[in-house]
C-alpha cells in the first residue's frame, strides 16, 4: 500500500508508529529527523551517473556578483528548510564563508521549488538562490552564473526502521539494487531515468565510500 504525506515531519512520524515500513526522505530531511532514532538506509538511486551532487548559489549572468560575499545587503532565495541543495548544504557553505544569512542577506525568502528560486533570479526578483544544479533544473541554466558549489550530497536515501524483520529487509534491499537487471525493473527504470535521471540503486555502504574518499581527496 502507498502512502503519501505532506511533509517530511509526517513521514518520520509514520515510520516511527509503524504505519509504513519503507520511507523515501530527502538526504537533508534525514539528516534533521532521524536524531536518535534506529533507522537504516537500505539505497540510494544513480541520477544523473551519480550518487552523489552539489547544491549552486546561482546568480544573474549579467550581474556584477563574483563571489557570495558580494551578496551583502541583497536578497537572497531558498526553496524550503528540507531541501539539502536549496538549503541545507549551502548554509553550511555560507557558515564556513563566515555568512550569518539572517544577517548578511536584505531579505531571505522561500520559494517551494527550485525553478521558483531560479526564475525569481532571472527575473529580478531575488539577487541570488541557492537551488539544484542550475542547468538540470531550467533550461539548460541559460542567463545564470554559478558563484559557489557546496560539499556533495549524496541522493535521496530509502528509510527503513532497523527493526523490521530482517527476511523482509533482506528481500527489499536484494529488490532495489537488483532492478537494472530484471525486466520490469528496467521498464520501471526507464520512465525514473526521463524524470530523475534515475539508472540503477546502490547500497548504503558505496555511498559511503564514496563520500570518505573524496573526505581523503581534500
Amino acid at each position: 500500500r502507498l502512502t503519501t504525506v505532506p511533509d517530511y515531519e509526517s513521514l518520520a512520524r509514520l515510520l516511527e508508529l509503524g504505519k509504513i515500513h519503507i520511507a523515501w526522505f530527502s538526504h537533508a530531511s534525514f539528516e534533521k529527523l532521524r536524531g536518535k532514532r534506529d533507522w537504516q538506509v537500505v539505497c540510494r538511486p544513480v541520477q544523473y551517473d551519480s550518487v552523489l551532487y552539489s547544491g549552486q548559489i546561482v546568480v544573474r549572468e549579467d550581474s556584477g556578483f563574483q563571489t557570495v560575499h558580494d551578496l551583502r545587503g541583497h536578497s537572497f532565495a531558498y526553496v524550503d528548510r528540507y531541501s539539502g541543495s536549496g538549503f541545507y548544504f549551502p548554509n553550511i557553505y555560507l557558515a564556513g564563508e563566515g555568512i550569518k544569512p539572517l544577517e548578511f542577506f536584505s531579505e531571505v525568502f522561500f520559494t517551494q521549488s527550485h525553478r521558483s528560486s531560479i526564475v525569481g533570479v532571472l527575473e529580478g526578483h531575488y539577487s541570488a538562490a541557492a537551488v539544484f544544479s542550475s542547468d538540470l533544473v531550467y533550461e539548460s541554466g541559460e542567463g545564470l552564473r554559478v558563484i559557489a558549489r557546496t560539499g556533495p550530497i549524496p541522493n535521496d536515501p530509502l528509510v527503513v526502521r532497523a527493526d523490521l524483520d530482517s527476511a523482509l529487509k533482506t528481500q527489499i534491499e536484494q529488490a532495489m539494487l537488483t532492478m537494472h537487471e530484471d525486466a520490469k525493473g528496467i521498464e520501471f527504470l526507464g520512465n525514473l531515468k526521463i524524470l530523475r535521471g534515475t539508472s540503477k540503486y546502490v547500497a548504503e555502504s558505496e555511498v559511503q565510500t564514496l563520500l570518505k574518499q573524496g573526505d581523503s581527496a581534500r
